[in-house]
C-alpha cells in the first residue's frame, strides 16, 4: 500500500495533542521531509478533526511518562494499524526519532547540517512489518558542536543537548556533573571565616588551587545551601555535581587521612561527603566524579541509591578497544570495582586529542566495541568528550558514529562509516577516504600501536605514522581529491584532507636548531603543505587546532619561521634568549656536562601549534602564557654577556634584561676548603610601565620550566629560613607522576631557594625579593618532563606612567658547592 503514488496521496498527518508541542512540530517535520522528497504535501490536523475515511499518519506520544525520568530508555515504534501508520514514542522527544525513523526507511538521510539528503522519489509505502527500537543507554551525551544542538542530537537519537525548546521534547542534560566544589563552596565566601571548609594540604589550607575538606560535616551542609539554590533554580533538572576541582590538593587532614587510608585512597574522603550531600536530597541524583586522584574505587564504603559515579576514562589508550589493551586493564579494573559500589554509573570516555584536534586519531574501532562493553557492563549513560570548536579530523564523522553506537552498539561501525563518507563526499572519493581510515586502524592493530588523549607531538609519532603510512595517506587523499565530482564535494574533500597534510607535517624529520645567531629549522619545511594545510583547517571551521589554543593563522605565521637568537656565554654556560617567543629563555646548557637544564621543545615537531611553551617566561598577570609571555620583543641593548628587549602589550610596557656573568661558587663540601669552582650567575629583572591613562593592577608571575631528568628523582628542594639556615625536603619521595606545592606566608623561602641533583651534579639556587613576592609555587610532571620553580608577586597597582621592577637572580654552580 502507498502512502504517496506519483504525486497523489490520500494521507492526512494527524496528532492526538497530548504532548503538545513536540507531536506537532514533529508532525510539521514529516510534512515538510515528505514534500521535499515527493512534492506532495499532506495536511497536518489535530486527531480530533480527523477527516473520516481517509487513511492517516498519526505521529504521537504513547502511554508512558511525558517526562522520562533519567534512567527509562527511550524507545519509539512505527507500525502500521490498518490503512493508517503510527509513529509513536515512549517520550515526547521519542516521538521524533520514530519520525525519523520513517524518513530514512525511505531514503532520507541525516549526515550533517551540510549534508542532510531527501532524495527525490514517486512513491512512499507502508512500511510491511513493524519496527521498534529502544535505547541502549538512559543518558546519551555527545560533546562535539553539532551534536550538541537539539535538531541534530535529535535526528541522531541523542537525549541531551545545549537547548531548551519543547518542541524538540525534554532535554535530559544534567545541571553539572563535572567540577563543582569551587561552586559549591566558594573560597571568596567561606575561607576568611572558615578556612577549615578547604583542602589541608602540606600543612596549610588552601584558598586557591584548593579542594574541600570533605570529612568536615559543615562542608556538607555549606554545600547542601548551594544545591538548595541550584535546584530551585532548575526544577526540571535531575542530576547536580558534587565533584572535585580539576587538580590536585586533596585533603590531608587527620579526619580525611584516615578515611583515605581506610578506603585506600582520596576516593573515602570524596564518597563521605557525596554521601551525605545526597541523603539531603533523596529526590535528586548527585553526580560526583571518580577522576584523577579520586579514581579508584573504595573498599568498603558504598555510593547512597541516588549518587552516579561518572567514571573518567581518560588516561590510557584510546585508540585501541579496552578489551585486550594493556594500558587500559587498570580501568577495567575501576570500572569492575565501581560496579559492586554503585548503583549508578556513567562513563566519561574521551575520543579527542585535546593536544592536537587534527592530527588523525585512528579509534573508530573503539567507539563501537567499548561503547558494547560499556552496555554489557550495565553502565546506564554515556558522556563522549569531543572538542568544544569545530573542524576538528572528522568530527562529522565521529559524533555521527558515536550517536549511532550510543543508541544500538552492535552497529557495524565500518558499514555505517563507508555510508556516512560516500554520503558526505560522493561514492569514489568516499572510497578512497575510507580506505585511509582503514590504513591507519589497520597500521594501529597490526603494530601495537598505542596513543593518547593528552598526546603532545612526540607521544603521537613515530608509531604510527611510519614513512610508508605517510605515503600511502597521502596517495589515498590524492585519489580522493581528483574522484570529488562537483565543486561542493571537492570544498569538503578539500576540508577534510586537513589531518592527513598535518601528519606530513609534524613528521617531516624537521629540528630547529641555533647556529649563526638563529632559530631555524633544518631541513627547510615545506611551506606550501603548511599553506594548503591551514588553508583546509579553516575551511573546515577550525578556531583551534588544539584544546584552547593555537588559532590556525597563529600557527601560519609560526610554522617553519626562523627568529633571531641572543646567545649569552660565560665560562660554565650558555644561554639562548628568543626575543621574538615572548622574550623567553629557549636553553640553557651546562657546558662542564653538556646538560640541558631547561625543558625545551622542538618547535616544528611539537603539536601544540603554539611556539610559546617550555623555557623561561615572564607574565604580567598569574596565568600561564599570560599577558607578555607570547608578545614580540625587540632588542634594544647587547653586550657579550647580556641583552636588554622591550613589547608592547595590553597597554603596558615590558624591558626585559638578562645578564650573565660567572661566579664563585664557594668552597666544595667534598674536597674541602680552597678549591673555589666557577659556577654562572644570571640576573633577570622586568620593569613594566603603564602606557595607558588609566591605573592598571598587575600581579606578574616567573614561569621557568626546568628539565626534570635533569635533576633526577633524587633531587632536594632547599629553602632558605630565618637566620639564613636552610631547611631541605626530598622533590618526589613517594614516586609521583606528578607534584604540586606552595609555600606562602610564614612558609615561604625568605628570598631563596634551590633544587639541588646528586645525579647530575647540579645545583640550581634563585634569589629574590621576599617581600615583593606572595607565594613560591614548585611543581612538576614527568608526562611533560618540567619541573617549576615560579615566583608569584604581589599585586601592583600602576598609576598612568608609572613603572615598577621584578626582579630575580639565578646561580648555578657544582652541586658539591652548595653549603
Amino acid at each position: 500500500m502507498m502512502i504517496i503514488d506519483n504525486g497523489r496521496s490520500d494521507y492526512q498527518i494527524l496528532t492526538p495533542g497530548r504532548y503538545r508541542p513536540a507531536e506537532t512540530f514533529a508532525a510539521g517535520n514529516l510534512q515538510q521531509a515528505l514534500f521535499e522528497m515527493t512534492g506532495v504535501r499532506l495536511p497536518v490536523r489535530a486527531a480530533s478533526l480527523r477527516v473520516k475515511d481517509r487513511p492517516a499518519l498519526i505521529v504521537g506520544c504513547d502511554a508512558q511518562a511525558a517526562q522520562p525520568g533519567l534512567w527509562d530508555k527511550d524507545s519509539y515504534a512505527v507500525a502500521a494499524r490498518g490503512r493508517d501508520l503510527v509513529l509513536s514514542g515512549s517520550s515526547p522527544r521519542a516521538v521524533h526519532y520514530a519520525v525519523f525513523a520513517f524518513l530514512e526507511a525511505a531514503g532520507a538521510r541525516f549526515y550533517g547540517p551540510d549534508a542532510a539528503q531527501y532524495p527525490r522519489c514517486a512513491r512512499v509505502a507502508l512500511p510491511a512489518r513493524p519496527v521498534s527500537s529502544t535505547s541502549a543507554f538512559g543518558y546519551r551525551h555527545v560533546f562535539y558542536p553539532t551534536a550538541q544542538e537539539p535538531e541534530w542530537a535529535i535526528r541522531w537519537k541523542l537525549n541531551v543537548h545545549n537547548g531548551r525548546d519543547a518542541r524538540w521534547g525534554a532535554n535530559a542534560a544534567a545541571h553539572s556533573f563535572g567540577h563543582s566544589f569551587s561552586s559549591l563552596v566558594p573560597v571568596q565566601k567561606h575561607f576568611a571565616r572558615h578556612p577549615e571548609y578547604f583542602s589541608l594540604v602540606d600543612g596549610r589550607r588552601r584558598d586557591h588551587q584548593q579542594q574541600l575538606c570533605c570529612s568536615n560535616p559543615a562542608v556538607a551542609d555549606a554545600a547542601a545551601e548551594t544545591m538548595a539554590q541550584w535546584i530551585a533554580a532548575n526544577p526540571d533538572r535531575r542530576i547536580f555535581a558534587v565533584g572535585m576541582n580539576d587538580w590536585h590538593g586533596w585533603c590531608e587532614c587527620p579526619d580525611c587521612a584516615r578515611i583515605d587510608r581506610r578506603e585506600g585512597s582520596p576516593t573515602g574522603q570524596l564518597i563521605t561527603l557525596v554521601n551525605r550531600v545526597a541523603d539531603k536530597f533523596p529526590d535528586r541524583i548527585i553526580a560526583t566524579l571518580a577522576y584523577s586522584w579520586a579514581i579508584e574505587p573504595p573498599r568498603s564504603l558504598h555510593a547512597r541509591d541516588n549518587v552516579l559515579v561518572v567514571l573518567c576514562h581518560n588516561h590510557g589508550c584510546y585508540v585501541r578497544p579496552l578489551a585486550g589493551c594493556r594500558e587500559n586493564s587498570a580501568f577495567i579494573r575501576r570500572l569492575d570495582g565501581w560496579k559492586r559500589k554503585s548503583r549508578h554509573i556513567l562513563i566519561w570516555d574521551y575520543f579527542v586529542n585535546y593536544h592536537s584536534y587534527l592530527m588523525p586519531t585512528p579509534n573508530l574501532e573503539r567507539i563501537q566495541q567499548d561503547i558494547k562493553l560499556y552496555r554489557d557492563a550495565g553502565v546506564e549513560g554515556m558522556f563522549c568528550q569531543g572538542s568544544a570548536c569545530r573542524g576538528g579530523q572528522f568530527e562529522g564523522l565521529r559524533q555521527f558514529l558515536l550517536s549511532q553506537c550510543l543508541w544500538n552498539p552492535d552497529t557495524d561501525v565500518w558499514s555505517a562509516a563507508d555510508a556516512w563518507l560516500r554520503g558526505m563526499y560522493g561514492g569514489a572519493a568516499g572510497g578512497a577516504i575510507l580506505d585511509y581510515l582503514l590504513l591507519l586502524h589497520t597500521h594501529v592493530r597490526k603494530n601495537g600501536v598505542h596513543m593518547h588523549s593528552f598526546g603532545s607531538g612526540q607521544e603521537i609519532q613515530p608509531g604510527l605514522f611510519t614513512p610508508d603510512v605517510l605515503k600511502k595517506g597521502k596517495a589515498l587523499w590524492d585519489k580522493a581529491e581528483r574522484a570529488a565530482g562537483s565543486r561542493d564535494a571537492r570544498r569538503k574533500v578539500c576540508a577534510a584532507r586537513a589531518p592527513e597534510m598535518c601528519s606530513r607535517l609534524f613528521h617531516a624529520g624537521i629540528a630547529h636548531r641555533v647556529s649563526n645567531g638563529r632559530l631555524a629549522p633544518r631541513p627547510a619545511p615545506d611551506m606550501k603543505l603548511k599553506e594548503r594545510f591551514v588553508r583546509a583547517a579553516l575551511l573546515g571551521g577550525a578556531a583551534h587546532l588544539r584544546e584552547d589554543a593555537g588559532a590556525p593563522e597563529d600557527f601560519a605565521r609560526n610554522y617553519g619561521r626562523t627568529y633571531r637568537a641572543e646567545i649569552l656565554k660565560a665560562a660554565p654556560a650558555r644561554v639562548v634568549v628568543i626575543p621574538g617567543l615572548g622574550g623567553r629563555i629557549y636553553s640553557l646548557e651546562w657546558l662542564p656536562r653538556t646538560l640541558e637544564l631547561m625543558r625545551v621543545i622542538d618547535l616544528t615537531r611539537f603539536v601544540n601549534f603554539s611556539p610559546y611553551d617550555a623555557g623561561y617566561e615572564f607574565s604580567t598577570e598569574p596565568l600561564w602564557h599570560g599577558n607578555g609571555a607570547s608578545e614580540e620583543y625587540r632588542v634594544t641593548g647587547r653586550t657579550a654577556c647580556g641583552v636588554r628587549m622591550r613589547a608592547e602589550s595590553g597597554g603596558l610596557r615590558i624591558e626585559s634584561a638578562f645578564s650573565l656573568g660567572e661566579c664563585a661558587a664557594g668552597p666544595s663540601k667534598a674536597r674541602g676548603a680552597g678549591t673555589p669552582a666557577a659556577g654562572v650567575s644570571l640576573s633577570i629583572s622586568h620593569t613594566v610601565t603603564n602606557r595607558g591613562t588609566q591605573k592598571v593592577t598587575i600581579a606578574p608571575v616567573t614561569h621557568p620550566e626546568w628539565r626534570l631528568d635533569a635533576f633526577g628523582d633524587d633531587a632536594r628542594i632547599a629553602l632558605r629560613g630565618p637566620g639564613g639556615t636552610w631547611a631541605e625536603l626530598p622533590l618526589n619521595p613517594e614516586g609521583r607522576e606528578d607534584r604540586d606545592l606552595e609555600f606562602a606566608g610564614s612558609d615561604m623561602p625568605r628570598g631563596a631557594w634551590r633544587i639541588i641533583s646528586k645525579t647530575n651534579g647540579i645545583a640550581v639556587e634563585e634569589t629574590f625579593d621576599a617581600r615583593r613576592v606572595r607565594r613560591c609555587h614548585l611543581l612538576f610532571s614527568r608526562r611533560r618532563g618540567n619541573l617549576n620553580l615560579e615566583l608569584w608577586f604581589r599585586p601592583v597597582t600602576l598609576a598612568p606612567g608609572a613603572s615598577a621592577v621584578f626582579a630575580t637572580r639565578w646561580r648555578i654552580v657544582p652541586a658539591e658547592f652548595i653549603a
